[in-house]
């Protein structure tokens, strides 16, 4: 019966406008309206909490006797790329099953943890996992911000000579020089995970440019932008064309490309017409998927347990997804380290001769932040290039 169902899930901390976070709270939400049993863990940040993690300590006795006490054999646990790995252990040693909606490629963000044979997986997208047969895509709901820049990007008709640069969890790499030749006739909007604070200015910064240059391929702005009626060029591309490809959002492959030709002509070919996509189009697929889960959760809609030959796979791609080198996520709230020359890099393309050396000092920082990163010493450096940074703009 349904009263019997139980779900054991980590609730997310919703930074800023995190996709993920969204995604996992909406269902949650549908869940309990289906009258399946949530026990919610909140997600505990702390640094004593962190390190105790990474030491493998697990002495947490009020989550341990938590688990043994309202769970049982055959309940379920719901993960994700960014589940408490002592959580997961706990879970697993009272034999609950353990289901991942892999919003993520496994391993791939910075987390350790990845399923185990036996375990069931829930690809979000191509992009978690491209030759998934299934997926179980979803839009948190396009709120009234996102709806109202729908709406008046329609009424739009005249260029604005701009064009937006979102860094993100990407390295800035250099530009081509086709590319660079624009911004004699564009002025530059930024965007970064930091700025704007506001999500209405953030899409009033989109809305105000006739295209984006993204510099990491798996963000949610890139959708935004795309959405608004924006080409959308990825310079330092992540994913196999066959992603995109496959993507469930099917109109979004004529908006998003990795050649600087064809975001050239998009943006002066006044002819190509960048519809805004409707609201009920972007969340096309969220009953499908929902009701998929609660069906799996339910036990009426069977689903493959994981294999080891599956699980192999999930590290190939993510062996390859980092051999790029292209996703650093290592300082400024998620973002790289070379991040933190965005407001030189702005310059730089507006005057190619203010800042010669910028591009051999990118890859430079970007190496040194990733050694620290290793070394545990980013946050310290994090800190004092910030500091330099504003003595110069002063």
């Amino acid at each position: 019966m349904i009263k019997d169902i139980k779900l054991f899930v980590e609730t997310p901390n919703i930074l800023g406008f995190s996709h993920g976070s969204l995604c996992l709270r909406d269902l949650i939400k549908v869940l309990e309206d289906q009258k399946i049993k949530i026990f919610k863990i909140t997600k505990n940040n702390s640094i004593k909490n962190k390190i105790k993690q990474n030491l493998n300590i697990y002495e947490d006795q009020y989550i341990i006797n938590y688990f043994k006490s309202k769970s049982s054999k055959g309940d379920w646990f719901l993960a994700c790329d960014t589940t408490s790995p002592y959580l997961l252990d706990i879970a697993r040693k009272n034999n609950l099953k353990i289901i991942w909606w892999q919003l993520a490629p496994y391993n791939f963000l910075g987390s350790n943890q990845i399923p185990r044979p036996g375990e069931y997986s829930l690809p979000f997208s191509s992009f978690t996992d491209p030759y998934a047969k299934n997926y179980f895509y979803y839009q948190a709901k396009v709120d009234k911000i996102w709806e109202d820049a729908l709406k008046k990007k329609k009424l739009i008709k005249k260029k604005s000579h701009k064009i937006c640069l979102y860094n993100g969890k990407g390295r800035i790499c250099n530009l081509g020089k086709d590319i660079k030749d624009l911004f004699t006739d564009y002025e530059i909007n930024i965007i970064t995970r930091l700025t704007p604070k506001d999500r209405t200015d953030y899409f009033k910064l989109l809305m105000q440019s006739d295209g984006l240059i993204s510099f990491d391929q798996m963000t949610q702005t890139n959708l935004e932008a795309a959405s608004l009626g924006l080409p959308v060029l990825i310079a330092n591309p992540l994913f196999p064309d066959i992603c995109l490809e496959k993507f469930n959002i099917k109109r979004l492959k004529s908006r998003i490309t990795t050649s600087s030709r064809e975001f050239i002509n998009w943006i002066n070919n006044n002819e190509k017409d960048f519809i805004p996509f409707e609201k009920n189009y972007l969340e096309s697929h969220n009953n499908t998927t929902l009701k998929n889960i609660i069906e799996i959760i339910k036990g009426r809609k069977e689903i493959k347990p994981l294999s080891e030959k599956d699980i192999k796979n999930f590290k190939k791609y993510t062996n390859f997804l980092k051999s790029q080198k292209v996703i650093f996520p290592l300082v400024n709230s998620g973002q790289s380290p070379s991040s933190l020359l965005i407001d030189l890099y702005k310059k730089n393309l507006i005057n190619k001769r203010k800042y010669p050396y910028l591009y051999l000092l990118l890859p430079l920082i970007d190496s040194c932040g990733h050694l620290l990163y290793k070394l545990g010493l980013i946050r310290i450096i994090e800190v004092l290039i910030i500091k330099i940074m504003s003595f110069f703009k002063n």
